[in-house]
């Protein structure tokens, strides 16, 4: 699947671009885990800031992401690969 969304975390200077994939681990750590480093804080709290924009492309790829996960689990069940 083609990842072409990347969002800056840093700044014009320095940029720190990151991959849709990489804003999903973000989230989902900053979702679970009891503590976070100050660093994962500040890259949460810059996604946050994004909104409804951000919100978009990573709704969009995670569902192409599980579209994609369930059709390869299908023809792996069906057609009885890695029995």
């Amino acid at each position: 699947m083609a990842n072409f969304l990347t969002v800056n975390l840093g700044t014009e200077e320095s940029p720190e671009l990151i991959s849709v994939d990489n804003v999903c681990k973000i989230i989902f750590e900053a979702d679970t885990a009891h503590t976070l480093s100050l660093e994962q804080c500040d890259k949460f709290d810059k996604l946050k800031s994004y909104g409804p924009i951000l919100k978009a492309g990573v709704v969009k790829y995670v569902t192409d992401f599980c579209c994609q996960a369930i059709a390869v689990s299908e023809v792996i069940k069906n057609r009885g690969y890695f029995k």
